[in-house]
């Protein structure tokens, strides 16, 4: 092998490994922001579960990650013929005196409706709320779900959303917030 040869191979092989290098810490930290607990503005904190990671996605692409995400046990059949989904709680925060919910289904369609259930999870006791859907480009958005915070006290809860319609139905996994 010549002097030329050998500078090309050192110089490509360089070039392979950084490419190589950035990809891996890219997609690390990719993995890692989708992954961790969000801490909410708010009076409450939010902690998602393994399923569930409400990240506020603002974009479609933020939200068909998160599809995409949940998709392997997103879309099920049911012994009704009703689609099986998976809700995704976005967030859940104080704001003034009310604790609202936001919320999606993986789906679009129109005509379905969202039960939000919050548990205080010291007593048991639990508050429901239902609200309806506004299909959009990629999903199906929940109308806003609010609850006043004088419903709720203060504590450690656990909440669900529920999601029904004539085609699909499903339960979100469990999101925990301390209000």
């Amino acid at each position: 092998m010549n002097k030329k040869s050998r500078i090309i191979i050192t110089i490509t092989t360089l070039a392979v490994v950084s490419v190589a290098t950035f990809a891996v810490l890219n997609t690390k930290n990719n993995l890692d922001s989708t992954t961790s607990s969000k801490e909410n503005a708010g009076n409450s904190s939010i902690t998602e579960s393994a399923e569930n990671s409400p990240t506020s996605p603002t974009t479609a692409s933020e939200k068909e990650a998160i599809l995409q995400k949940n998709e392997p046990g997103t879309m099920r059949s049911a012994l009704n013929g009703k689609q099986q989904i998976i809700p995704v709680i976005v967030y859940a925060d104080v704001f003034g005196s009310s604790f609202e919910i936001s919320a999606y289904a993986p789906v679009v369609e129109t005509g379905g409706n969202c039960v939000a259930t919050i548990t205080n999870d010291a007593s048991g006791e639990s508050v429901t709320k239902q609200s309806s859907t506004t299909p959009g480009a990629t999903t199906t958005d929940c109308d806003l779900l609010v609850v006043l915070v004088s419903q709720l006290g203060s504590g450690k809860f656990s909440i669900v959303v529920s999601y029904s319609s004539d085609k699909s139905e499903g339960t979100s996994s469990p999101a925990k917030v301390s209000i």
